[in-house]
């Protein structure tokens, strides 16, 4: 089950890494 805890937290990481990053393009786009 430690795998699956492991796995489910990298999850929310990857996401939150990728909403981060999605913000910061749109404000790039924005600002050009």
């Amino acid at each position: 089950m430690h795998s699956v805890v492991y796995a489910t937290q990298s999850i929310h990481k990857l996401l939150a890494g990728i909403s981060q990053a999605s913000h910061v393009l749109v404000q790039d786009s924005q600002t050009e």
